[in-house]
């Protein structure tokens, strides 16, 4: 329930993201714009031009300046006459504005008179220019139809292009006479030839560049970079939910692993527990025979098996006189004994009480009976017990399997032949191979 909530949030989170984006990247255009307005605006020194500037007879004088409201009287004189406004930025260093953040021109121009066409120009310096001549900035202008004045209007500046009088009479090459904007040092807007001539009256309203405030293609990279961004960071959690998750993980391998060995060690425990005596740690009676039938499984038909049932004499009168820890020292170090006098293959084990037996392998009755005998002879000459320790004996009944009889026939036969040593005086051995 919890896991699936989640997916529900996350693909929510992502949905709402998507949208956003969309939004987003549609709301490009309603963004507020960059303007840089050069009429009514006071900040740009306007300054009156004509050809008889450079000898002609054309004349610009202004009606009303606070307004932009000129008057242009054009008259032959000059091959090609003109007359109008332009805006210096600085009229004595000629430093010039970037406008290539704008990409618009918003312009409104009352005009009377007889001429059908205007021009609107901007002069762009150089900035390799060492003159700086503004005579030689690069000239750069659009016609405007006076039909169309009146209202306000917008061009975009990719119309504008470079005048051909002045790449001819610059000798500009093709890769340098491209329009630029980036060192505008001055803009206007003239009546110019051929027009008629007579007065002209210009009323410059608006002049105003308008441009994006962030550019399309930046605001398209904030949003990859944004979603870039976005999903590094989500990468990093992940990585970082997983490494959790991870260590959660090898925590709880690490938690079962140790159970399991727990688990593993416990069930070794209790095995050896339902297996092993737990006062000596040799076999039990169960042990006995599991290890039996384990042997059986290996041996061949024809093995020869043989088993020493063993009786400790008089085990009675230790418990009564020497009390049962001393009973139980006996018991301990006589198996500990058992198990050096025999071979590692052979089933070593406490049949109950004083009882113990020896299941040999690869042994035949004499074999078993000289085994029997080593140990009786070992016993008989070792003192047992920690504290004082005693000499005791020990009677042994021996018999070898005749296969396929069961491990409780043969055992039968062998505690009768424990019974028979005992009855002959004990710390004996008596074999016998069938009854």
């Amino acid at each position: 329930m919890t896991r699936t909530f989640r997916s529900l949030a996350s693909f929510r989170v992502q949905f709402l993201a998507l949208l956003l984006t969309v939004l987003v990247l549609l709301g490009y255009d309603f963004l507020p714009k960059r303007t840089l307005e050069f009429a009514p605006s006071p900040r740009f020194e306007r300054v009156l031009m004509a050809d008889s500037d450079i000898g002609g007879n054309s004349v610009a004088r202004w009606v009303n300046k606070k307004t932009d409201h000129l008057s242009c009287t054009i008259a032959e004189g000059y091959a090609y006459p003109y007359c109008g406004v332009h805006f210096a930025f600085d009229p004595y260093t000629h430093t010039g504005l970037d406008l290539t953040p704008y990409n618009h021109l918003k312009f409104h121009v009352q005009y009377q008179g007889e001429a059908s066409t205007l021009r609107i120009y901007v002069r762009n310096q150089d900035a390799n220019e060492p003159t700086k001549d503004i005579a030689k900035a690069k000239y750069i202008s659009v016609n405007i139809k006076t039909r169309e004045l009146g209202t306000p209007q917008t061009i975009k500046l990719s119309e504008f292009i470079v005048a051909e009088w002045w790449k001819e009479q610059f000798d500009v090459p093709r890769d340098k006479a491209q329009p630029q904007f980036d060192n505008v040092v001055n803009i206007g807007i003239e009546v110019f030839a051929p027009t008629p001539l007579g007065e002209h009256q210009l009323a410059v309203e608006r002049f105003e560049f308008v441009g994006p405030l962030v550019p399309r293609y930046a605001w398209y990279l904030s949003i990859l970079g944004f979603w870039l961004a976005a999903s590094f960071i989500y990468l990093i959690a992940r990585l970082i939910k997983l490494y959790r998750r991870n260590k959660i993980f090898a925590r709880v391998v690490t938690d079962l692993s140790k159970t399991n060995q727990e688990l593993a060690d416990q069930k070794e425990h209790f095995r050896v527990l339902s297996t092993n005596d737990a006062l000596t740690g040799i076999r039990n009676r169960h042990g006995v025979k599991l290890s039996y039938d384990a042997m059986l499984q290996s041996a061949n038909p024809d093995t020869k098996i043989s088993v020493i049932l063993i009786d400790i004499d008089h085990f009675k009168r230790i418990n009564d006189r020497r009390g049962h820890q001393m009973g139980d020292e006996v018991l301990s170090q006589f198996s500990d004994l058992l198990r050096r006098n025999t071979r590692e293959n052979d089933i070593v084990g406490r049949w109950g009480g004083e009882e113990f037996i020896v299941v040999s392998a690869h042994t035949n009755l004499n074999q078993a009976e000289l085994l029997a005998e080593k140990i009786r002879t070992t016993v008989s000459n070792t003192a047992l017990g920690d504290n004082k320790p005693i000499m005791v004996t020990i009677s042994c009944g021996v018999t070898e399997i005749q296969r396929p009889e069961s491990l409780d026939a043969a055992l039968a036969r062998a505690d009768k032949c424990l019974y028979s040593a005992k009855r002959g005086g004990r710390n004996c051995t008596v074999a016998q191979f069938n009854d």
